[in-house]
């Protein structure tokens, strides 16, 4: 049994009411669920905020008050409800929430290719039919770009990978988001979203993604604003100066936010991470980083660069 302090830390993307949406198909959690949970977790816990869980880790035998039941709640992505719904919510209830917009879509404006994979799902008639699409775009760029074969890309992909999803869309998934080389899985995408979604990036991105504007506020009135990478992809697929430019930008963004970056904290794009992604964070003078593996954690502070999370799916 470990002597460091357990925390409940739950994991929250989209949060909206999906029905009055655009994309009704889109996966998260509706309003009224969000509430309900935010009322058993109140019964069940006691909220801390990131700035306690930092100085616990930093010493944790001199913060005996910590709590043992303690929760702390993130919101990864940076996407429009988490203004609109979410920051209200937890402003009258007086917890403060954890959100992690990467800077691409915050700062430049510009759509990231898992939000445009996940509208395609999304706008999709038959989304378990998306596989032959993308079967016939890899075959369509085989001999421009040195592809393998698609099933050569498809049995990388383990059916073990994610839970909630059935094998043909994790594989789809999965290869559009880390498999194909990058300057034709861009183009593939792009391809797809105009034709399925088929809604112009500019509309697409002022509906989806909250802006620096929001972002300040939101920290002016007691949340926190984290990073989550430049552009949202696999770090620890990328080489090491791919991950320090992932890095440098991300601490250049929440610098410009006024965010304290000598204090700051990480959450992994796809929960993702190696080594040296992690040596680079200390060295950047970030105190810690969760990933997405589902189970509560353990605020150990030789492990703050893994700290698990629970997915919303599994608050009961």
């Amino acid at each position: 049994m470990s002597d460091y302090k357990e925390i409940t830390v739950v994991m929250y993307h989209y949060i909206r009411n999906f029905s009055a949406s655009r994309y009704p198909e889109i996966k998260g959690l509706e309003i009224r669920d969000f509430k309900r949970q935010l009322n058993l977790l109140q019964d069940r816990c006691t909220f801390v905020t990131i700035e306690e869980c930092m100085e616990y880790l930093d010493d944790p035998a001199s913060d005996s008050s910590f709590p043992s039941d303690a929760a702390l709640l993130t919101f990864d992505d940076g996407y429009m409800e988490h203004f609109t719904e979410v920051f209200p919510i937890l402003s009258r209830e007086k917890i403060q929430g954890v959100f992690f917009p990467p800077v691409r879509s915050a700062a430049e404006r510009k759509a990231l290719n898992i939000n445009k994979v996940h509208f395609i799902l999304a706008a999709s008639p038959d989304p378990n039919s998306l596989i032959h699409e993308l079967t016939a775009c890899i075959r369509k760029y085989k001999n421009e770009y040195d592809l393998l074969e698609p099933e050569d890309y498809y049995e990388r992909v383990s059916s073990r990978e994610h839970k909630y999803d059935p094998i043909n869309i994790i594989k789809f998934k999965r290869v559009l988001q880390r498999e194909l080389p990058s300057e034709v899985r861009t183009r593939v995408i792009d391809e797809l979203f105009n034709k399925i979604v088929g809604i112009r990036e500019d509309i697409f991105v002022d509906e989806l993604y909250l802006t620096e504007e929001h972002l300040k506020c939101m920290k002016r009135n007691g949340m926190y604003i984290g990073g989550h990478g430049h552009s949202h992809e696999w770090m620890n697929k990328q080489d090491v100066h791919e991950q320090e430019r992932e890095v440098t930008k991300t601490r250049e963004f929440l610098g410009s936010l006024g965010v304290d970056i000598d204090n700051w904290v990480m959450s992994y794009p796809f929960g993702a991470y190696d080594n040296s992604l992690i040596q680079i964070l200390r060295a950047n003078r970030c105190k810690l980083a969760f990933t997405t593996r589902d189970e509560k954690a353990v605020l150990d502070p030789d492990k703050r660069f893994c700290i698990t999370r629970i997915d919303t799916n599994e608050i009961d």
